[in-house]
């Protein structure tokens, strides 16, 4: 019983912020099967037998290439693309944790990056399927509003720290 109450109140919190029934539903499903097998769907769905590495990289001090960060899921914002971003969360990300979280979600729609370093990062991610060349990629067809306003909300915050 304590299972449907819980379930009903999350349901109800997730239709307050989304204001569209299914979209809440979604974001609900996708909690519980995240919760179940404690990880993220997208690394669900896309585990095979390898032993893939998975990881959040940043930049090395040298700023020559990336390095793995011990410990962390392949996303910055795993929800990016269904809630908005709040500047409170932007803070204390480094350049690069920022330039990723911007460019994750252009990653999750497959987009290839024309910066090597961007792309090396993102075919080290278990969910990336980059098969859209970078001239190709339609931005106002692609992403839906929560994406372009968490986009806009990393850029204006890397140009307030100086990043850009």
């Amino acid at each position: 019983m304590r299972i449907i109450i819980l379930l009903t109140v999350l349901f109800g919190l997730y239709y307050i912020m989304e204001k569209d029934w299914k979209r809440a539903f979604l974001a609900l499903i996708i909690f519980l099967i995240e919760f179940i097998v404690q990880a993220p769907l997208t690394e669900v769905l896309n585990r095979d037998n390898s032993s893939s590495s998975s990881g959040v990289y940043r930049e090395s001090a040298a700023g020559s290439g990336t390095e793995k960060m011990a410990g962390s899921s392949d996303y910055i914002f795993q929800d990016s693309n269904i809630r908005k971003l709040t500047q409170n969360e932007l803070k204390g990300k480094s350049s690069w944790e920022l330039r990723i979280a911007r460019n994750e979600i252009f990653a999750r729609h497959g987009r290839q990056f024309a910066d090597a370093q961007l792309q090396k990062y993102f075919e080290n991610c278990s969910w990336y399927n980059g098969k859209i060349d970078p001239n190709n990629f339609n931005f106002s067809e692609m992403l839906n509003e929560y994406e372009k306003n968490n986009i806009k909300l990393i850029s204006e915050y890397e140009k307030q720290c100086g990043y850009q």
